[in-house]
């Protein structure tokens, strides 16, 4: 089957990530590529386990807020959202310019959970001016535009993402749902399949697909 062996691929390639973060339990960075890897497979434990370890090692200033943003974005995801804020705040106060668009983002995101979309979507947009191709920047701007049934304007931002990440779950699970609320459903259909592909456990995918067949 198919969606075994990209699924199995999937896990592969988190084995080989974590071997490597084991080899080099000592590199702070190699526990962050780990970290990455495991946050944008949905494995947000290991993603966490990781981070933490990532931080410790790391003497880098710098560094160390590339890392605690990435412990943002696990807590927000895994809806612990006081902890994701403490963090964006204390990166926000101490960042470089560079990292403080990224801090701008992770609080647009948690303003998009408070549905406070008039301050979540200059953050968004700063970033996008500097970087159109930010996959958490896009991913804001379609979910605020999604969530305000404004399916149509959500796509391209959806796109965006899956021009340079192809396998993004989330993406493919938004851009899957703005066509569904357009009444596109066989083109939604095909992406939910798709995500199931990549992860066949998937419950948001199996149950969009009970609701299109």
């Amino acid at each position: 089957y198919s969606h075994m062996s990209i699924s199995d691929q999937k896990k592969k390639v988190l084995e080989n990530y974590m071997k490597a973060a084991e080899i080099e339990k000592f590199k702070a960075y190699s526990q962050f590529q780990t970290a990455q890897v495991c946050y944008e497979y949905a494995d947000y434990d290991n993603a966490l386990k990781y981070t933490e370890r990532a931080i410790k090692l790391e003497a880098n200033p710098g560094s160390i807020n590339n890392y605690l943003l990435l412990k943002g974005y696990i807590f927000t995801s895994t809806k612990k959202y006081k902890e994701a804020e403490d963090i964006f705040k204390e990166v926000f106060r101490k960042a470089a310019s560079n990292q403080l668009l990224q801090t701008k983002v992770g609080l647009g995101h948690l303003a998009l959970i408070r549905q406070d979309y008039a301050s979540a979507q200059p953050y968004f947009q700063e970033m996008l001016a500097v970087d159109k191709s930010d996959p958490m920047a896009n991913l804001g701007l379609a979910w605020l535009n999604s969530n305000q049934n404004k399916h149509q304007e959500a796509l391209p931002y959806y796109e965006n993402i899956l021009k340079n990440k192809p396998s993004h779950i989330l993406a493919l699970l938004g851009k899957g749902n703005a066509l569904m609320g357009l009444k596109r459903t066989k083109e939604a259909e095909a992406l939910f399949k798709q995500v199931l592909k990549i992860e066949p456990e998937n419950e948001y995918a199996m149950a969009e697909l009970g609701i299109v067949s």
